[in-house]
């Protein structure tokens, strides 16, 4: 999301402006539709990417890093698979569901 200097308008990452100032419950993106477009190592990285840099609680965030653990455990990369299975918020996710 980006906000143009001297501009009130915010951007979402598709580019298109967006109305309102979105709030923490607002979508920003539609995670499964972006990391079906990748696969593999490359599909990992981007979930990563998008986990670590959403805002810290939001879905954005807790959907990129449930899709992130998803795809680490089909994949190969142990040292990728150990980062992203060791975030503070995937071991919380791991937890709710293991209570639930």
């Amino acid at each position: 999301m980006t906000r143009w200097p001297g501009s009130s308008v915010l951007f979402a990452m598709s580019g298109a402006p967006m109305e309102t100032e979105p709030t923490p419950t607002t979508p920003i993106m539609d995670v499964e539709a972006y990391a079906s477009q990748y696969s593999g190592r490359v599909k990992l990285a981007r979930l990563w990417f998008v986990a670590t840099h959403a805002p810290p609680g939001s879905p954005l965030e807790l959907d990129a890093l449930r899709l992130a653990v998803e795809a680490a455990k089909q994949g190969v990369d142990t040292a990728m698979y150990t980062q992203v299975c060791r975030s503070p918020v995937a071991t919380l996710h791991a937890l709710s569901v293991l209570t639930t």
